[in-house]
C-alpha cells in the first residue's frame, strides 16, 4: 500500500514518526512519502517530499517573503 503523510509541526512529525514505524512492521512493503521533519525521516531512512523547516514563517514580513512558495 502506498501512504503520503503530512505534518506541520514538530508534535505532529513525533506521532507520524510512530505512525510509519506500526505501519511498516505490518506492512514490510508499504510505500511512504510524507511532508514533515527529522523524526519522521529517521523513522523512514528517506528524506521529505518538502521539509517542514522550510514551512516555518513568523511575522508579517517573512510571511510576505515566502508566501509564493506556499502555493
Amino acid at each position: 500500500m502506498k501512504y503520503f503523510l503530512i505534518c506541520g509541526e514538530s508534535s505532529g512529525d513525533l506521532y507520524a514518526s510512530l505512525l510509519v514505524s506500526e505501519i511498516k512492521k505490518n506492512d514490510p512493503n508499504a510505500v511512504f512519502e510524507y511532508l514533515g521533519g527529522d523524526k519522521t525521516k529517521q523513522a523512514l531512512s528517506q528524506n521529505p517530499v518538502i521539509h517542514i523547516n522550510s514551512l516555518a514563517v513568523m511575522g508579517f514580513v517573512e510571511v510576505i517573503k515566502k508566501a509564493r512558495s506556499f502555493s
